[in-house]
């Protein structure tokens, strides 16, 4: 075998997680501010491949939301100690170069992750992505509601498959 020869890393599926800081008194996407970002890659089989997780310090403390401590466990003093937006995203980049799929939970983390990156100037690769939470309402037959998280996994209790890929992401 060649020096150095290495087959090109193939990740079929990103995973991605978002969490956020809501600038109190605001709504939508523009309100917020990601604090962390996980991700798990998985190739064709939706085997793990590489996993990401990394803290993003806000850029103004003072817009903190106390409930943004409550939901995701965080505490001001961590989510200070994170690298800034740009850094953490342009390492995203860097690790994940290709990937065809992006699963996320819902069409706002899709939403806010695309805003941030093109804020930050770092190129979107060509990917499809998929919503989660549309495409459990289809299958549990709520198409016309936005289904929680643990009703979903309720649910789809059959759907083993599906529910092992969502374990990697959310657990």
């Amino acid at each position: 075998m060649a020096a150095d020869v290495r087959e090109k890393e193939q990740l079929e599926y990103l995973f991605l997680d978002l969490e956020w800081n809501q600038d109190p008194g605001t709504t939508g996407v523009d309100g917020r501010e990601a604090i962390q970002i996980g991700v798990v890659a998985a190739d064709i089989k939706i085997q793990k491949t590489k996993i990401f997780s990394k803290a993003i310090r806000l850029s103004d403390p003072s817009l903190f939301n106390e409930k943004t401590e409550i939901v995701t466990h965080t505490p001001i003093t961590n989510i200070m100690q994170g690298k800034e937006e740009n850094v953490v995203l342009t390492k995203f980049a860097k690790h994940f170069p290709e990937y065809h799929f992006l699963v996320v939970w819902n069409r706002d983390t899709y939403d806010l992750f695309l805003r941030d990156m093109r804020k930050n100037g770092i190129l979107i690769k060509r990917h499809t992505p998929v919503f989660l939470q549309e495409v459990l309402s289809v299958i549990t037959g709520n198409e016309n509601d936005s289904i929680g998280f643990s009703k979903a996994i309720r649910y789809v209790n059959g759907f083993r498959y599906l529910i092992a890929s969502l374990a990697i992401l959310y657990l």
